[in-house]
């Protein structure tokens, strides 16, 4: 494990925080960076191979890493909708 979180997984969670983040288009949650906290936890624990591992067999666990690491907002209308609807823009 990576930081022990009571979850389906470190990568998991990183992964599932990212697209939070992306989604509300979140710089920082309560006053932290998210994205270099993150990659501040996943590079040291990349294995020699390039992939990571922390519960999930075979690919999944180094797919959620780098998923988390591209931050990609796939949900970009739905990012707008929010903002539309808060009005922050």
């Amino acid at each position: 494990d990576i930081f022990a979180a009571d979850a389906w997984g470190d990568l998991f969670f990183l992964w599932a925080l990212e697209r939070m983040a992306m989604v509300y288009d979140l710089r920082s949650i309560k006053g932290k960076e998210w994205y270099p906290w993150g990659v501040g936890l996943l590079l040291p624990t990349q294995n020699s191979d390039g992939s990571w591992t922390s519960r999930w067999p075979g690919p999944v666990d180094t797919c959620f890493a780098l998923l988390f690491l591209r931050r990609t907002n796939v949900a970009q209308d739905l990012t707008e909708q929010l903002q539309r609807t808060s009005g922050e823009k």
